[in-house]
């Protein structure tokens, strides 16, 4: 139900997903992708094994459902088994799997609803403004704050949280927030599954 036509056909030709006309962005990843809508709404269509879809259950849905409690998003994006939306507030909010902390709320557990990325907005953690842009991986998810710098949380095994982490026979994952090193001036960020990339200011 990927395509979020209704149907569980395969296509060779776009087909357009069931009663979105409102879209300001999107997202696909894997079997699932999100659609952030213009009144800060969000809603996700796909696979739901983990909850990925964020509307309280984990039944697979080939047209998009509204995800739980979100109405003031302004970016989304779809991990390979999570989501996460970017608030207006810059707050982060994310829903799925969680077991290698890709939700970012501190803790290792899955959630069928969005749960509340930990810090992100906390002056006494990483200073008094939140996320201005967000991007999801595989196992993990790294943001752009609004001074610059990034902040990942999730699977680090590879060193794809950017904290100077990654060991071959340690837990290097994150969940909450760690700060991308020796960048100060990011202002985008792109996840592959297993490393992170950042566009910076001077290009």
């Amino acid at each position: 139900g990927q395509l979020g036509n209704g149907t569980t056909t395969n296509r060779s030709t776009p087909t357009l997903v069931s009663g979105v006309t409102d879209a300001i962005g999107v997202s696909v990843r894997n079997s699932h992708g999100c659609v952030d809508h213009a009144d800060g709404t969000v809603s996700c269509f796909g696979d739901n094994t983990y909850g990925q879809l964020g509307d309280g259950t984990t039944f697979t849905r080939s047209t998009p459902v509204a995800v739980t409690g979100l109405v003031d998003a302004i970016e989304v994006c779809a991990g390979t088994n999570h989501s996460c939306a970017l608030l207006a507030s810059g707050q982060v909010k994310c829903w799925g799997r969680g077991n290698f902390g890709e939700l970012g709320n501190a803790l290792s557990t899955n959630s069928l609803v969005p749960v509340t990325v930990f810090g992100l907005t906390d002056a006494m953690v990483f200073g008094p403004t939140g996320a201005v842009h967000l991007a999801c991986g595989n196992r993990h998810t790294c943001v752009v704050r609004a001074g610059g710098q990034v902040a990942c949380w999730g699977y680090g095994y590879f060193g794809q949280l950017g904290d100077g982490g990654g060991c071959c026979c340690c837990d290097a994952n994150a969940a909450s927030p760690v700060t991308f090193s020796g960048i100060g001036d990011a202002v985008e960020v792109a996840l592959g599954d297993y490393f992170s990339c950042a566009r910076r200011a001077p290009g």
